[in-house]
């Protein structure tokens, strides 16, 4: 099948998951789900019970183990130390994590 990379950017226009931190450590999981339609729909879903009042938040960068290197991928998947793996193809400069995990990248 044919790679499809995916960028999402915020800063000008989405909804309430805009609000939402990063955490290397996070609550939540975001899945790409594409059906009848090449524009995919991003879903958040819960990794363990959350509890009223905690903060929501998911991995920005996708939150697995591989890193984005230009080669073509679904997200950019952390593990790139000090600019926690961010996909760097729009010019953007990388950024050190500061969410505070214990486990943070």
């Amino acid at each position: 099948g044919r790679l499809v990379v995916t960028c999402v950017d915020a800063r000008h226009k989405g909804n309430v998951s805009r609000f939402f931190n990063h955490s290397c450590e996070p609550n939540l999981s975001l899945q790409c789900v594409r059906a009848s339609s090449p524009v995919p729909r991003l879903c958040l879903f819960a990794n363990q019970p959350i509890p009223k009042g905690r903060e929501l938040c998911f991995a920005y960068n996708g939150g697995g183990d591989d890193v984005y290197n230009g080669g073509g991928g679904e997200a950019d998947n952390g593990g790139g130390g000090a600019n926690n793996g961010a996909y760097n193809g729009g010019g953007v400069a990388p950024r050190a994590c500061q969410c505070g995990a214990e486990k943070c990248r």
